[in-house]
C-alpha cells in the first residue's frame, strides 16, 4: 500500500483553502473600506472644528469689520493686522484665510460658508460645512466682537 494523498484529496483541500482565504480577503477589504471612510469623516469634522475655532478666536478680538458678504469677511485685529476669510462658493473648494500678505487654507472640501449679520445682537453668524465621501459636517457659531 502506497502512502500519500490522492489528487481528489488535494483538490478538495485546495478548494477549502481557497474558500477560507476568499472569506478572509473579503473581511480585510471591508475593514479597509470602513477605516478609510471613518478616517475621512473624522478629518472633515476636525477640519470644520479647527477652522471655526480659529475664525471665532480671531474674530472675537477684532476691532472692526472692513467688508463682509455671504461668502467672505475681512476684519482688523487690535494690532492693526487685516485678516480675511473667503470661499469661492464652489463645493469642494477650500476656505481661504488671508493674514496680511500670506494666504492659507483654513478648511478643505468646503460645501458651505455663510456669514450673516444679526443686527439685533450686533453679532455675526458664521456657518461652515465640509464634506467627506459620505457626510456633510456643519458648525454654526454666533460671534460678537469684544473690542467694539
Amino acid at each position: 500500500m502506497k502512502k500519500g494523498f490522492t489528487v481528489i484529496e488535494l483538490v478538495i483541500v485546495m478548494a477549502v483553502l481557497f474558500f477560507v482565504f476568499s472569506l478572509l480577503f473579503t473581511v480585510y477589504i471591508n475593514f479597509l473600506k470602513t477605516y478609510t471612510s471613518e478616517f475621512n469623516r473624522a478629518e472633515a469634522r476636525n477640519t470644520v472644528e479647527l477652522a471655526m475655532n480659529k475664525l471665532a478666536n480671531e474674530f472675537v478680538g477684532a476691532t472692526a469689520v472692513s467688508t463682509y458678504s455671504a461668502k467672505s469677511i475681512t476684519f482688523t485685529t487690535p494690532a492693526g493686522v487685516t485678516i480675511s476669510y473667503a470661499w469661492s462658493g464652489v463645493t469642494g473648494e477650500s476656505l481661504i484665510r488671508t493674514l496680511g500678505a500670506s494666504t492659507f487654507e483654513a478648511a478643505v472640501n468646503v460645501s458651505n460658508f455663510l456669514i450673516t449679520y444679526v443686527s439685533t445682537l450686533d453679532a455675526y453668524n458664521f456657518t461652515l460645512s465640509a464634506i467627506s465621501s459620505k457626510d456633510n459636517f456643519t458648525i454654526s457659531s454666533l460671534i460678537k466682537m469684544r473690542n467694539l
